[in-house]
């Protein structure tokens, strides 16, 4: 019984449940990206990143570029190098060359590892 109540629940429901957006657009390989905010996703190339292999890619909840970077530089919404985003100590030949964190209970920083 609690089974098919909630099946009953997630199918009601499921109409209000909405995707986290910061992972909405995605920049990688040469200048090459992906814009995931439509239905179907839209090439983008754009981008000012040229890696071989890792990156990452931060957007703002309602799916705006925030900043993407290689692990070595840190380009922003507009695909500029962003103010001290040079020299990170990454490497863009590496399979995970960085990840993006939002510091917590502080909506505009994050940390890039």
């Amino acid at each position: 019984m609690a089974k098919k109540l909630l099946i009953l629940l997630l199918i009601c429901f499921g109409q209000f449940i909405y995707a986290q957006k910061e992972s909405s657009i995605w920049y990688f390989g040469r200048q090459a990206g992906l814009n995931f905010n439509t239905s179907s996703p839209i090439v983008l190339d754009d981008g000012a990143m040229d890696t071989f292999e890792g990156s990452a890619t931060i957007s703002d909840a309602s799916g705006q570029l925030l900043f993407y970077t290689n692990g070595e530089k840190v380009w922003n919404r507009n695909h500029q190098l962003m103010s001290n985003g040079t020299d990170l100590m990454g490497s863009s030949s590496s399979s995970q060359a960085c990840i993006i964190i939002p510091k917590p209970d502080s909506p505009n920083l994050y940390y890039i590892f």
